[in-house]
This record gives structure tokens, sequence and C-alpha cells, in this order.
């Protein structure tokens, strides 16, 4: 799921970062750029990560940004993103972050399959690794294909 959503225009890597709203607008920046949300949506996980930073950052130096589906998501669609120097994000157990999962949907279940294959691919400590210490958007694409069940 998450490897059929991801493309080379959903990826970056080694990104600078002034602070968490400025790597979450970064991440947010892909998403409106390719049509799958509006700029409303990453207005949304500013809010979001402002008010429950804790619940966005979900394993040690990972977020996962995301708002509700009517602050302007248009499709299902992930964005993963590097950041150059870690930043806080206002977790203490797993601050700084390394690494951004922008995920949107268009409901409130669709987006059920996605979550579901974020959580077994970053459920491991050695792919997050490599996923924050890839050099290319390529090597990213292959970890997570290699991880996600994308060999097809």
């Amino acid at each position: 799921m998450l490897y059929e959503l991801l493309s080379q225009n959903l990826v970056r890597v080694n990104v600078k970062a002034a602070d968490r709203e400025d790597a979450i607008r970064k991440v947010g920046a892909m998403m409106v750029e390719n049509g799958f949300v509006e700029p409303s949506y990453v207005d949304g996980m500013c809010k979001v990560a402002v008010e429950m930073p804790g619940y966005i950052v979900i394993t040690d130096g990972v977020a996962m940004p995301h708002a509700r589906p009517e602050c302007g998501a248009k499709k299902v669609c992930a964005a993963l993103m590097t950041l150059e120097k870690p930043v806080p994000f206002g977790n203490e157990a797993h601050d700084p972050v390394k690494l951004l999962i922008a995920i949107a949907a268009v409901d409130n279940s669709s987006h059920i399959d996605l979550i579901q294959n974020i959580a077994t691919i970053f459920d491991c400590e050695e792919v997050v690794e490599q996923l924050k210490n890839s050099k290319t958007e390529q090597e990213i694409l292959k970890i997570i294909r290699e991880n996600a069940g994308g060999n097809e």
C-alpha cells in the first residue's frame, strides 16, 4: 500500500528545516504540488502538531503528520521526507524527528490499510534506521518496496 502511493515526487532526503512547522510544511508541499491535498490540509497538519505533538510522533525520530479529511484531502496519499538535521517535535520520549511520513485520507476509513502498512514497516528499528540514513529518494523507495510487500 505505502509503496504504491509513494513515487519519487513524494519522497525527499536531507531537507533543511528550521523547526517542526517548517518540516511539516515542506512534506505537505509535496502533497499539494501533486494535487492530493489543498494547502488548507497542510495548515491542518501544523495545527494538529501544535495541539497534540506527542500524537504525531510515532516512534524514535519519526513523525506522521496528518489532519482531518475535511481539512482539504482530495485523495489517499503519503509523502516521506528525511531531514538534514533532526528537529524537536515536542515528544520528549521520541524527539528529535529525522523522518516524516505524512498521510492524507478522504474519509475516516480509506486509510486504514495504509496505517497498518506503515505500522508494519516502522515496527522494525533496523528498517527505520535505514530509512533515516538513506542518501537518495531511490534508496528510500527500494527500502519501502522490500519491506512493504511491493515486489510484484
